[in-house]
């Protein structure tokens, strides 16, 4: 059943949520509450309570000069006595045709472990979504930096605008509004992360990070091939010189080949085609 988080039945999903990923009550409170009015939930209830659920947050997905709506599906769960009864492949075939009513052209999601590439691949969805990852000495790092980017804050508006300067140019990257991405920085800085901003020459650019003992952990680096060394130089102005761990998106280093890429995301298409959607990124998806 297709609904929206309210009142009623936000401490059923909160319950789900709390079971199946063992989040704390605040951080599930966050998106619930954050994305209540922006989210569709898909249900199906049993026993008197929410036995698996889905949500699908909009987004937009660049088209090569143009873009068309996306949805991305977060937070699929099933509480473990209700697997195994094809619950979850109705739900996705349920966000399927209410995308397609919805006139939105294309899926995306980003499976929470390998075996999960196999299942939603029988539910229509392609490994579109691939991405390398690099540690960065401070020595590394500083060979490939370039100054000249003026720091800014990372608001949610400014790191929409980054998304399109670094994104809108690969068919199939995921581009997110500024009220997705308030929740997005809200989660970030719950579990303690940060975030860097720069205006630069070449465009927008931001990345969200971890700050941990012996290194830096960058997910997604908002950033195009010019862009890139800008970000490079903030980044390691603002975190001290330790070393960086990044996921990077294909082609954002010269040099780089297919051999070190690896399958991060899948996309189905439901009134359009994959077929042109090369070094596409999927980036900023909260996992």
């Amino acid at each position: 059943m297709r609904t929206r988080i309210d009142k009623e039945n936000a401490p059923k999903l909160q319950a789900l949520w709390e079971q199946v990923f063992g989040d704390k009550a605040e951080a599930i409170a966050l998106f619930l509450n954050g994305c209540k009015a922006l989210a569709d939930v898909y249900v199906y209830e049993q026993g008197g309570e929410i036995a698996s659920a889905l949500y699908v947050l909009p987004a937009s997905m660049a088209l090569g000069g143009t873009w068309t709506h996306a949805g991305y599906i977060y937070a699929a769960a099933t509480l473990p006595q209700a697997r195994g009864q094809g619950i979850m492949s109705r739900l996705l075939k349920e966000a399927a045709d209410g995308a397609a009513k919805d006139g939105i052209s294309f899926l995306t999601l980003r499976p929470a472990n390998p075996p999960l590439f196999d299942y939603y691949a029988k539910h229509g969805y392609d490994t579109i979504y691939k991405a390398a990852s690099h540690v960065f000495s401070k020595e590394g790092l500083e060979a490939i930096s370039v100054p000249g980017g003026k720091t800014a804050k990372a608001t949610p508006a400014f790191v929409s605008g980054a998304l399109k300067d670094a994104f809108a140019g690969r068919p199939g990257s995921l581009l997110w509004e500024a009220d997705m991405l308030s929740y997005q920085l809200a989660i970030h800085a719950y579990y303690g992360g940060k975030a860097v901003a720069a205006d630069t020459p070449a465009g927008k650019t931001a990345a969200l990070y971890f700050e941990e003992q012996d290194q830096i952990t960058c997910l997604d680096p908002i950033a195009n091939r010019e862009s890139f060394p800008y970000l490079c130089e903030v980044l390691g102005r603002e975190t001290g010189g330790k070393p960086i761990q990044m996921r990077l998106p294909v082609g954002l280093l010269y040099g780089e080949t297919q051999t070190d890429l690896e399958p991060v995301g899948m996309a189905c298409p439901i009134t359009g085609s994959l077929s042109q959607m090369k070094d596409a990124f999927l980036p900023l998806t909260m996992e």
